[in-house]
Parts: C-alpha cells; structure tokens; sequence
C-alpha cells in the first residue's frame, strides 16, 4: 500500500507469508512453533491494524527529509574608532557594527597617545583589529558573511595593533526569527533554588533576565519572594548575577530593554533582580534562589525575553 513518498506493508509472518486476513481467526495448519507465538502475538484485527499503522510511521519517518542546518552568521561585531582629541592624542571609541549597517558605541571614550605609525586616512573610519576578524573566522567559515573588509582588505598598523577597514555587507543575509519571551512561576524555600535551562543557536542574542519576587504582589500574589537573587551560568561558569536590580550599575539598560520588550515595570528601590545580557551561541541555565539564606521563601516568576535592540550599549548611534 503506497502513501505518497513512502510505503506502507503488512507485517509478514516468520515463514514469510502475509498475515491472515483481518474477516478471521488466524490459520492454524502448517504452522511451526515460531509461528505459534507469532500468531499468538498478532491474534486479534486490532493488533494487525497497530501493526500496519507502526509500518506506516517508521515508513514516514524514514522517508522525511531532513533538513539542514541554516549557516552560521554573526549578526553583529565588535569595532573601533579613533577620532583627533588634541596635539598627540586620540580618542578610541569602542564600539558593535551590526549586519544591517547600524553603529552604536559604548557612551564612554578611552582618550589615548597617538601612536606615530597611525595613518591620517584611518581616522574617523570602523575598524577591526585582524586578530578579532580571525577570531570571528574561526567560529565558523559563514560567521562573517554578513560583513566585509574593505578598501582592499588592506591591513595597516595603529601602535602594536593591526587593523582592517569594515563595513556590513549588503549582500549578506540574517534570518530572523526568534523566541520573543519565556517565563515559569514556581515557590522556592528559604535554601532553595530554582534551574531554568535554555539555548541559543545561530546568532548571539540579547536578552533581559529577570527573577521577580516583589513585583508579583501587584498582580494578587499573596506569597511573594521577598528578595531573589539572579545568576547566569554556562556550564559550571558564573558570566552575571544580579540582586535589587534598580541599585546596580547597568539599572539603566534594564529599564531600556524592560520597555522596549514590553513587560511590566519594576518598582524603583525593590528587591526584585534583573539583568541585560548579550550571550553567543550555547547552553545557558538561569538560577534564582534567596539573596538571604534564612529567607523563608515565596513565589518568583522566572523571566527571559529576547530583546531586539540593542538597548544595553544606547545613548550614541550612527548608520554606517
């Protein structure tokens, strides 16, 4: 019986024959022992039609294409720029080009000598230094396929550094598709901790990260946690923790990346945590637990959203 690609058969009994028909008992004569405890196995119409439709689906699943990876490409790299800041000096910008042409630089710039090889035509331009494009190469042979040395690939030097002109490639091609938002609410006790696995594949991605205590109160949760502690983690590799998210440093991009995802404020001042982080490709786990060991625990609401700006390095922006 043939169903499109695939085929489909009726199981065939040990001495080779086909089964008996599905309007009957199964034939006895001529049977050896084998096709006894076969016949016995395969005794009713119901076990013939399971039989069948298992043919069908390991028939199916071995005529399925499989399809193929879609290429690494990097969506964004990391550059420099150095613009005149006075006699004998420079001001060196860090900052990401990213495959649509966009620039945005880190808000601080590092005022350093300049170096007396530094060519006049190099300034105010995007650089990569040559160790970072090979850097890049290696991850795999597309990962730069969304961006391109240019002027030649011409390489020249800035004191011990060596640099390449770079521009995003027009040509070059990001799918986009991406998991918006994943969260789970659960209790933990005053010595407990929650584990929320995830990946990312294909591209690095920026995310805001949040284990929300407090916050739930506002939403008719009688048993909040009082004060979560927030850790990112790659293995057995801490990469960022957080605890009373407004009081650290980068509060500011959490309130960015909180609005421009959508999701609902954190009170000023609150124990809740939060973090904006920008991870590659890989296996991460996210864990909450008390920030006080002798907490007596509560609710908390375990958040990730995948955040499509790049709020965490704001304020100054550029086409390239």
């Amino acid at each position: 019986m043939a169903l499109g690609p695939f085929a489909c058969h009726y199981p065939r009994m040990a001495h080779g024959g086909d089964p008996p028909p599905l309007t009957g008992p199964p034939a006895q004569s001529h049977l050896t022992s084998t096709d006894v405890q076969m016949n016995q196995l395969l005794s009713t119409k119901a076990s013939y039609v399971a039989a069948f439709l298992l043919g069908c689906l390991m028939a199916l699943i071995a005529a399925t294409p499989v399809r193929s990876a879609e290429p690494f490409r990097l969506d964004r790299v990391a550059i420099v720029q150095f613009t005149a800041a006075g006699e004998g000096m420079l001001r060196r910008h860090d900052g990401v080009l990213f495959q649509d042409g966009r620039v945005v630089w880190r808000t601080t710039a590092q005022e350093v000598p300049r170096p007396a090889n530094t060519p006049d035509w190099a300034i105010g331009q995007n650089l990569i230094t040559n160790a970072g494009w090979h850097h890049y190469r290696a991850l795999a042979s597309s990962a730069l396929d969304n961006f391109e040395l240019i002027e030649g690939a011409i390489r020249f030097e800035i004191g011990n550094e060596s640099y390449h002109f770079i521009a995003a490639n027009p040509f070059g091609y990001l799918a986009t598709g991406r998991v918006a938002n994943l969260s789970t609410r659960t209790r933990i006790a005053g010595d407990g901790e929650v584990i929320a696995g995830f990946v990312i594949e294909d591209q690095p991605r920026t995310l805001l990260i949040r284990g929300v205590g407090p916050g739930l109160a506002s939403f008719g949760v009688s048993d909040p946690h009082p004060d979560p502690y927030l850790s990112i983690k790659r293995g057995g590799q801490t990469l960022q923790f957080n605890d009373n998210w407004s009081g650290t440093p980068d509060a500011e991009v959490v309130r960015q990346a909180t609005a421009r995802v959508g999701a609902f404020a954190l009170d000023e001042g609150s124990a809740d945590a939060a973090s904006v982080v920008v991870l590659p490709p890989g296996v991460y786990t996210v864990h909450v637990r008390s920030a006080q060991p002798d907490s007596a625990g509560g609710e908390v609401l375990v958040e990730l959203y995948s955040v499509p700006d790049e709020v965490w390095i704001t304020e100054t922006a550029a086409q390239g």
